[in-house]
């Protein structure tokens, strides 16, 4: 057992050495990276099968050709759901 936890701590601690200097290289500020990545966001808007509002969530584009990806509970229950992007109106 407490070799197993060792070897955790070990893999934990070479994570973050390993990740640090990319975490804290922050070259991009944070509006410059929210304008790049804002076209890849969407909000999802889900209706019943009688088009009433069943609620709303967000996900972002794994593609170019429009693939799009969310969580389960956003689409659960919906009969459709319409995708909004920042250019959305």
């Amino acid at each position: 057992m407490k070799a197993i936890r060792l070897r955790e701590k070990t893999v934990l601690v070479l994570l973050i050495i390993c990740l640090f200097p990319i975490l804290c290289n922050g070259e991009e500020n944070l509006p410059a990276m929210i304008k790049r990545v804002e076209p890849s966001i969407i909000v999802l808007l889900t209706y019943n099968k009688e088009g009433r509002s069943l609620g709303q969530g967000t996900g972002f584009f794994i593609t170019k050709d429009g693939d799009a990806v969310t969580n389960y509970h956003v689409l659960k229950g919906a009969s459709r759901a319409e995708a909004k992007t920042s250019d959305s109106d």
